[in-house]
């Protein structure tokens, strides 16, 4: 990207907010206000002598293409935003392939200079919908400005995500690669890497990065066992690498049996949002246990039983037991203290784990400067 300024070239009707009232079959007879106003900042700009990077959308370039090259002849640049303007979030991987080219091919018919720049409808590139980025990598995006740096939104951001420009390299799953500081790093925790719509070779290419930014220590959970167990041969699986399946209810004990079968070398199993009782875990072969109760509107109770039932197994087995939250509508106020105590059990440098793979201290909770220390691998 060129500039530090940015506009997003789309009509008061293509919003998200509009979505439920103004249907896109009835674009072409809403009242086309973009191109008055986008000339009115051209002229400003050019007064300022001021450039920007424009985030067209493909169907404004197909109504008005004159417009385009307007723009891109003043020596602003050209940069993606969609076709339709629909949110990530709310479509499939082929899908937005499809929006994606089909917006593409209208830009790159209008300009001369590359169109390799893309901003996702509403900021929807987010940890839920990281499937998106091979496709972009596909249709020659080089760099994207969709992440918003924040937290708070059910629909868009990524909380603790840079506040400045980081490089992409291949695609955006190289970030921990500039992050010299060892950390522990929760791989996709708004979705799932194992999903059937994201391609073996993009799973293959986090792990290569796991890999090569080796002080880090990373923590994969997935609800699609039966996928990560297909793929287990083909994935280079690192001491610094757990992996971890969620089981809820008796009904996904199996999920368990495939992570076993796995050749990760720390297994992990987290009991949330914990739904019902889990009276006969089998535990062989795994080196933590984490449980939580589900919070938010909603929230389904966890009796206390259910937990210390648990932690039981966990303690006759030997494994590392960390309790993270009562939950419920106010999980802040409920907290996640368990007969008195808050138990922090998590494999750390100290005894030999279950699965004889790593190290773990049960006893006492690794506190963040002993942890940071604990992460880097043995090289």
């Amino acid at each position: 990207m060129r500039n530090h300024l940015t506009i997003d070239l789309e009509d008061w009707f293509c919003v998200s907010n509009f979505d439920a009232l103004i249907q896109r079959s009835s674009w072409a007879s809403c009242d086309f206000r973009v191109a008055d106003s986008t000339r009115r900042l051209l002229e400003l700009f050019d007064r300022r002598g001021v450039k920007a990077t424009f985030f067209v959308l493909g169907w404004v370039a197909e109504r008005d293409p004159a417009l385009i090259r307007e723009v891109a002849e003043a020596g602003h640049e050209i940069a993606c935003h969609g076709y339709g303007h629909e949110r990530l979030t709310q479509i499939d991987a082929p899908r937005f392939d499809a929006d994606l080219g089909r917006a593409l091919t209208v830009l790159r018919g209008l300009v001369d200079a590359p169109v390799v720049g893309y901003r996702a409808p509403s900021f929807s590139l987010t940890e839920r919908t990281l499937w998106a980025i091979p496709i972009l990598r596909k249709h020659g995006i080089r760099w994207d400005s969709s992440v918003f740096p924040f937290g708070g939104h059910p629909e868009y951001g990524v909380a603790r995500a840079p506040l400045s420009p980081y490089p992409l390299a291949d695609d955006l799953v190289e970030l921990p690669l500039s992050w010299k500081k060892p950390r522990t790093i929760f791989v996709n925790s708004m979705s799932d890497l194992f999903h059937q719509a994201i391609p073996v070779e993009f799973i293959q290419r986090v792990f290569d990065v796991m890999r090569r930014a080796n002080w880090h220590q990373y923590q994969v959970l997935t609800k699609r066992s039966q996928r990560l167990l297909d793929l287990d041969a083909c994935l280079n699986w690192q001491p610094h690498i757990w992996m971890g399946v969620s089981v809820e209810t008796q009904d996904y004990q199996f999920r368990i049996d495939h992570l076993r079968q796995t050749r990760a070398h720390t297994k992990f199993l987290s009991l949330e949002p914990l739904l019902g009782p889990l009276p006969h875990l089998d535990l062989t072969r795994i080196d933590w246990v984490i449980v939580g109760g589900e919070s938010g509107p909603g929230a389904r109770p966890m009796k206390p039983a259910w937990v210390t039932e648990i932690r039981d197994q966990c303690q006759a087995a030997g494994v590392p037991f960390f309790f993270k939250q009562w939950g419920g509508v106010h999980k802040v106020k409920n907290g996640r203290e368990l007969e008195g105590r808050t138990w922090d059990e998590m494999p750390c440098i100290g005894e030999t784990t279950t699965s004889g793979a790593v190290h773990f201290r049960r006893k006492t909770r690794c506190d963040k400067r002993s942890r940071s220390r604990e992460i880097v691998p043995v090289r």
